[in-house]
């Protein structure tokens, strides 16, 4: 895989640009959660025609694609840091629960 320049390069503020990519994703998903559902929970095809849900739509599926080729370079990018990272979390909570 090459390196995207758009990517952080190191470990901190990948970690930042992931948690901006998925409020930009909450963002637009809240927005689409707004237009009224059938009874089956799905957007009945009058308001899929809108060109604001198309609009909507299309910015959500940029932003997941945009998280979810991040999120594949992110975790082999930073294997060895996001395990010590969850180690040391994993030892600060057992120490916090021992008396």
């Amino acid at each position: 895989m090459t390196i995207n320049n758009e990517f952080p390069l190191n470990f901190e503020s990948a970690k930042n640009y992931q948690l901006n990519l998925e409020r930009k994703l909450n963002e637009i998903g809240n927005k689409l959660s707004k237009y009224p559902k059938g009874i089956m929970g799905l957007t009945p095809d009058h308001i899929k025609q809108t060109e604001e849900w198309k609009s909507n739509k299309k910015d959500f599926e940029t932003a997941f694609f945009k998280l979810r080729t991040f999120n594949s370079y992110f975790t082999k990018q930073y294997k060895k840091e996001r395990a010590a990272e969850r180690k040391a979390l994993i030892i600060k909570m057992t120490l916090s629960t021992t008396y």
